[in-house]
């Protein structure tokens, strides 16, 4: 039984330490862009970066469990496109917003539309 808890604090000692150096690092570079160290383009470059591969993974993690669509929102980005890996392919959806983009999806059809707001 001691070895058991020897073990699990051995894991979480492995996290914490994860975690501080993760979050060392995110300090570092905010203070680079903070201090102008660093443009703000490759802060966005970064950005952008960072938000194409979290799509893919999403896209992966469907395409494994065989799903049509994936539906994604928080980053306020309206999109509808196909994404293909080698093993297949899914639709991904972001509803966007409406405060800055006035968008929403839309299932009719039986298809999804970005459906778009006209002052």
């Amino acid at each position: 039984m001691l070895e058991v808890l020897k073990g699990q604090k051995q894991k979480v000692d492995d996290v914490q330490g994860k975690i501080v150096t993760l979050s060392q690092q995110f300090s570092s570079d905010h203070d680079k862009l903070v201090n102008g160290k660093d443009s703000a383009a490759k802060a966005v470059q970064l950005a952008e970066a960072d938000q194409l591969a979290i799509e893919n993974k999403i896209a992966e993690l469907a395409i494994e469990k065989n799903y049509n669509s994936v539906i994604c929102g928080h980053i306020h980005q309206p999109e509808k496109r196909v994404i293909t890996t080698d093993k297949g392919s899914v639709n991904y959806l972001n509803s966007g917003d409406w405060v800055e983009h006035l968008t929403a999806l839309e299932y009719r059809d039986n298809d999804w539309h970005l459906y778009k707001h006209s002052e």
